[in-house]
């Protein structure tokens, strides 16, 4: 049901190349069964879903495109299949395919052209599509591609009335109405092919007048309406046959037809019929409806024989040609009761008006439709216009150029209604005052008041800023150049005794107070009563108390306020706005910058002052304070340019800290311009963006408390409301706000709420920042259009995804808002706001489910998402088949790894083995090395032994010889012992290392010269050699040729110092040993057998081997080794 707000007009939005849609002659709409709307265009055929306008039109390189761009009508069959008729063939659009099928073209050779420009389209029960053309009627079997041509027939009664059929429409039960070009045409649609024409009867004053029918509309009580180019008809059956009731237009009638070229027709549930013309929209009611417009139960008219449920009735079978159901002629006609035959018809005209905002674009009307969502959708010859019932909720006055109705100026600045329900508005020009019974009687004829310079009893300034009604009934008004008072009683007379809006000599008696008077300044905000007689009066420079009796004007008195930096009690500011009064009955000033709280206390009247402190979130929000108001349980609200305030106060005059409420809240602006409060508590903010509704409770609890915010787009007069001008009718709790388009006022509990719950819809899809169309290729990812498709699979480099939904409510779709969570991402619900799309990039693989769900605009959502199922394909390399390549593969490898580590180990055990029997056959060289050296020591130092005893022996007689002879002995047995110890050293495998080589050195070195004049020492000697091993032999060596060395030392050197030093040079390791002796010259030494033994040695273990020594320069003994990398 279609509910408008009581008492509003239809405002019209045209749309235009800002929304997306190219304007031209408008000449059909649709809605489909998806909520897409459909228009039909001389230039194109365009699909809205409330976000845009996708616009679909011929390409002479596409075949699944318009045949054409003229789009003449639009019809969608039972399986949702669009048919759309051109200038040059029939088209029908797929919408799971989203592409055109041409089931006609001119280009075939088979239509002529006048066949081919199709003017009318109509599906019928059967799931024949029926299309009129310029020559002829054409049924159309989808199934077969067979189509039946009739044209009319001179000898055949019962053929077509004329070749042009301009309209084509199916009754509740299936009988087809055709308007042409000579009159109409009625088939029953039961297969024998029988026409019912009826044609033109000028001098029958109940037959149709005219030749041409345009359009036909089936009552909802089932009567049937025909419009032509003669007015429109209503076709009755009684006992005197079929006759129809022409209403057309009547001069000098408003309640007549606007234009009698009627081009549409359309009907509602609610009764009314709409009528398109040639002279603009007419709404049609009816006498004897009920409250919602429909038609009385008790007279339910019925022509086409068809019960509410469209089954033909029991009792009377009626009939156009007098047969009866069977076809046999009838022995009388049977009449139907017509419930409009006693009613009146009432006309209500839209028309195009230039000077009125919001009027229809075009009087020339060509298509209408209602959609589900309640919008009035309009096409004209100047474009497409949409009239939304919910849209525009706040009934305004305006301001009317030229007309001397309505409001003086656009901007309201202050709103009043009077203890007698007068309305009074104070403009940027002019004051305007209406009558309570013309308020009621939405009669907006106000009286303009105006400053006028020959007139002292005249407004002292056009520009209002305020207006007051004290206790006594006078009317306060605050302009800009003074402050003016109006006594009730006069301006009574004047209202009496005034025939004229504007008389010369008769405008009541404003009287007026200036500066000179007293008071502080002429620009005047606010007035605002303490008791009877005195007067807080806030302007532009001080704050007045003011004591006035209206008897005694000239003894008016003005008690001035002024800031004041030598006091800190002074009023704040002297740019005085607005006065309140708290629950404890203390004042409350508002000034450009900052808030005073008025004290009078023992005689002495001083100001509590409170401003903003940076970094105080318990100081005021803004120092710019805008308007000021006690609530229904005492508490002080301050609006300022920075937020809402709440002042808390346990007390009067206790401690006072303040809560701020702002953008953090949802509120659209921090500039708060006016506030007023409604019966259940909520206060209306009127901000710089918007008109909020704002629950104190909820703010005060923490909890969402921002209920409603409307903007222009709902009907208010600007998007941002006027400081101050706001108002309460505290007897009807009426609210008003004034903007700068005009006055808007509403009861808050007679606002109509849009119920229409949208359909959600999924729209485009993009790939890769690139849109998918459905195909049947093999790789498409969409096989239907994105609106039916369920689910769709992706692989893993389409990892960019953007989808784009709607909710096909067309009331304030720029209002509407949408949630979505894609099922496997995201935890939650993502609030997206008014945008309609959603993007989502590298995807894991895996399953989702994307939900979206929307609300129209007023907040109303469809909880029942739309859902789209994606599926993201791994790539290659992480399916299950490539896991189990890798899971073999694996397998191969562990089991060539073992393999290999197997052959490896039986290397290794080869090597070992080869390694041990080398090691075996070093050690039996050894071994026999060493016996051979042990044996040729040993039995040399033996022999030496032997021969010394026996010397020793023959001398016994001589003591001193003896002695000698034992010396030698003895020395030949130490030497014999320290052979034995290095053998047993070479022999032990822990004393491979050259660490422990060394260290064996540093020991034969310390007590070698242990007793000599000899300082020895050794450098570079380190733990870390302790893993460099030696072979048996090169340990052998090393240790022979350096224990040589020193012996030679000791004995040949006559050195203080000798050196043992081990440093690395590269790959290499220098073993060196020096001393600082007497030296020699190798030229001048035999190379004995020690030189010469050390040289041997040297090149067993392939060391490089060199000896630098002069006389008086000492000796340097040096051996070069490469070692083995050991780790």
């Amino acid at each position: 049901m279609i509910i408008q707000i009581k008492g509003q007009e239809l405002v019209f939005e045209h749309l235009g190349e800002e929304d997306g849609f190219t304007p031209s002659t408008v000449l059909s709409l649709l809605q489909d069964r998806q909520g897409f709307l459909w228009v039909g265009t001389t230039d194109g055929l365009f699909r809205y879903d409330g976000q845009q306008f996708r616009e679909y039109r011929h390409d002479n390189k596409d075949s699944t495109s318009l045949s054409n761009n003229y789009i003449s009508s639009l019809r969608e069959d039972k399986k949702g299949r669009i048919w759309i008729g051109t200038k040059l063939g029939l088209n029908c659009y797929l919408p799971e395919k989203e592409h055109f099928k041409r089931y006609i073209s001119f280009e075939d050779g088979k239509l002529t052209e006048e066949e081919n420009f199709i003017l009318s389209v109509q599906p019928d029960k059967h799931g024949f599509i029926w299309f009129g053309t310029y020559n002829g009627l054409f049924r159309l079997d989808v199934a077969t591609n067979e189509k039946m041509h009739f044209l009319p027939q001179t000898e055949n009664p019962n053929s077509i009335s004329d070749k042009t059929i301009w309209s084509i429409f199916e009754s509740k039960n299936g009988h087809l109405w055709m308007g042409t070009g000579n009159g109409l045409t009625i088939y029953k649609n039961d297969g024998r092919f029988q026409f019912e024409p009826y044609y033109p009867e000028p001098k029958n004053p109940n037959g149709l007048q005219t030749d041409r029918v345009w359009d036909f509309v089936q009552h909802p009580d089932g009567s049937m309406w025909v419009g032509s180019n003669d007015g429109f008809y209503r076709v009755v059956q009684d006992e005197n046959g079929v006759r129809f009731k022409r209403y057309g237009k009547e001069e000098g009638n408003p309640n007549s037809l606007s234009h009698d070229f009627v081009e549409f027709m359309k009907t509602e549930g609610d009764g009314k019929l709409w009528i398109g013309t040639s002279g603009g929209l007419n709404e049609v009611s009816f006498d004897g409806s009920k409250a919602d417009g429909s038609p009385p139960k008790k007279k339910e008219a019925v022509f086409d024989d068809s019960k509410a449920d469209g089954s033909p009735p029991k009792k009377k079978e009626a009939v156009f040609d007098g047969s009866k159901a069977d076809g046999s002629p009838p022995q009388k006609k049977e009449a139907v009761f017509d419930g409009h035959e006693k009613q009146n018809l009432h006309f209500i005209h839209h028309r195009h008006d230039g000077k009125r905002e919001g009027s229809i674009s075009s009087d020339q009307i060509k298509a209408m439709l209602r959609d589900r969502s309640g919008v009035l959708w309009v096409g004209t010859t100047s474009g497409l216009d949409k009239a939304a019932p919910f849209a525009n909720k706040f009934p305004i006055i305006n301001h009317h150029p030229g007309s001397e109705k309505g409001l003086s100026d656009g901007i309201v600045k202050a709103v009043l209604i009077d203890k007698n329900g007068n309305l009074w508005v104070g403009t940027r020009n002019g004051l305007n005052f209406l009558s309570a019974e013309n308020f009621r009687k939405k009669n907006f004829d106000f009286i303009h008041f105006f400053n006028e310079k020959n007139n002292p009893n005249s407004l002292s300034h056009s520009n209002i800023f305020g207006l007051y009604e004290d206790s006594r009934g006078i009317i306060w008004v605050s302009t800009y150049a003074g402050l003016n008072y109006l006594l009730p009683s006069e301006f009574e007379n004047f209202i009496n005794n005034t025939s004229s809006k504007k008389p010369a000599n008769s405008w009541p008696l404003f009287h007026r107070f200036w500066t000179k008077d007293g008071l502080p300044n002429n620009w005047v905000f606010n007035v605002s009563e303490i008791k009877m007689g005195l007067y807080w009066v806030a302007t532009y420079g001080q704050l007045s108390k003011m004591a006035f009796d209206p008897d005694d004007p000239g003894g008016t008195v003005f008690q001035n306020f002024d800031q004041s930096d030598k006091r800190d009690d002074a009023l704040v500011n002297a740019f005085t706005k607005v006065v309140e009064k708290d629950r404890f009955g203390q004042f409350w000033i508002g000034t450009f910058n900052g808030l005073s709280m008025y004290v009078d206390k023992g005689g002495r009247e001083y100001f509590i002052n409170h401003k903003y402190i940076f970094g105080d979130t318990t100081s005021l929000s803004s120092n710019s304070l805008v308007d000021l108001h006690t609530d229904q349980k005492g508490r002080l609200w301050a609006a300022t340019r920075g937020g809402l305030n709440l002042a808390v106060q346990d007390s009067s005059g206790g401690l006072l800290r303040f809560q701020s409420f702002g953008t953090a809240q949802g509120f659209p602006n921090d500039v708060i311009q006016t506030i007023e409060e409604d019966g259940d508590g909520n206060l209306w903010l009127g901000t710089n963006r918007g008109l909020i509704v704002f629950d104190p409770e909820a703010a005060l609890a923490g909890k969402p408390c921002v209920l409603k915010t409307f903007t222009d787009q709902d009907g208010l007069g600007s998007l941002g409301m006027v400081f101050r001008a706001s108002h309460k009718d505290v007897k009807t709790g009426m609210l008003f706000f004034g903007t700068a388009g005009g006055l808007n006022y509403f009861h808050p509990s007679e606002l109509i709420e849009n119920q229409s719950v949208p359909p959600i819809v999924f729209t485009k899809l993009s790939v890769l920042n690139k849109k998918i169309k459905p195909s049947d290729s093999k790789n498409s990812i969409l096989k239907k259009a994105i609106s039916f498709t369920e689910n769709i699979v992706l692989d893993h480099r389409q990892n960019i995804i953007s989808i784009e939904f709607a909710a096909l409510d067309f009331v304030k779709p720029k209002k509407n808002k949408y949630a979505y969570q894609l099922v496997g991402f995201d935890e939650t619900w993502v609030e997206n706001g008014n945008k309609n799309s959603v993007t989502y990039t590298n995807l894991p693989s895996g399953s989702y489910t994307l939900k979206v769900k929307g609300s129209n605009n007023d907040g109303l959502w469809n909880d029942s998402p739309a859902t789209l199922q994606i599926e993201v394909l791994p790539p290659p390399w992480r399916t299950w088949w490539a896991y189990l390549i890798y899971l073999v593969s694996l397998g191969s490898l562990a089991y060539g790894v073992y393999k290999f580590r197997v052959k490896q180990k039986m290397q290794a055990f080869e090597a070992k083995a080869k390694i041990e029997k080398a090691r075996f056959e070093e050690r039996e060289e050894l071994r026999k090395q060493n016996a051979a050296d042990f044996h040729d020591e040993l039995g040399h130092r033996l022999t030496k032994i032997s021969l010394f005893l026996e010397m020793a022996e023959r001398q016994s007689g001589n003591p001193a010889t003896v002695k000698q002879f034992l010396a030698k002995i003895k020395e030949n047995a130490a030497g014999l012992s320290s052979g034995i110890r290095d053998l047993i050293w070479t022999l032990d495998p822990k004393s491979d290392t050259l660490f422990q080589t060394l260290l064996r050195l540093r020991e034969f070195g310390d007590k070698l010269f242990e007793e000599s004049d000899i300082y020895f020492q050794t450098q570079g000697i380190e733990e870390s050699m302790e893993g460099q091993l030696l072979a048996p032999d090169v340990r052998k060596q090393l240790l022979m040729i350096f224990k040589e060395g020193m012996n030679n030392c000791l004995k040949y050197s006559s050195a203080k110092n000798c050196f043992l030093k081990i440093q690395k040079s590269g790959s290499e390791t220098i073993f060196i040993l020096k001393d600082d002796g007497i030296g020699f010259n190798k030229k001048n030494i035999s190379r004995g057998y020690g030189l010469k033994n050390m040289e041997n040695r040297a090149d067993k273990i392939n060391a490089g081997f060199e000896i630098v020594s002069e006389n008086g320069s000492g000796t340097y003994i040096s051996i070069k080794l490469k070692l083995p990398q050991t780790g």
